[in-house]
């Protein structure tokens, strides 16, 4: 898997969490992952439905959700936790059938181009 199909896992996966925690109302989302309210397995069937692959394009096309998406993966503990599910084999199946969605390569592209994104991305492949 090449850097970028990382990052955009990455950014999918940040995604996903926003969604699923309702734009995360201040709730802690490695809390979630490492209490187990969410196994990689568990967000790798989600990831999978057409539904989902939908909302996660409409989440992404949110320029508010795209700030909230930033402030989150400048957490450390959220960056742990990204790295630890990016190890998962079925979380990185179900990653790249939704990077073959095109509205959602051209949703990605935009965002990794933030400059705050591109800081924050780096920062996670270097811990790898």
């Amino acid at each position: 898997m090449k850097i970028e199909g990382k990052l955009t896992v990455v950014t999918i996966l940040v995604l996903l969490y926003l969604a699923g925690c309702g734009g995360m109302n201040g709730g802690n989302t490695s809390d979630m992952m490492n209490s187990g309210g969410l196994s990689p397995t568990m967000l790798a069937d989600m990831m999978a439905t057409p539904e989902m692959q939908d909302a996660i394009v409409r989440v992404m096309s949110s320029p508010e959700m795209q700030d909230q998406m930033i402030e989150l993966m400048q957490q450390p503990e959220m960056q742990d936790t990204m790295v630890k599910l990016m190890k998962e084999p079925e979380m990185q199946d179900s990653m790249i059938s939704v990077m073959q969605e095109p509205e959602m390569q051209s949703v990605m592209i935009e965002i990794m181009q933030t400059p705050e994104m591109k800081e924050i991305l780096r920062g996670i492949i270097n811990e790898q």
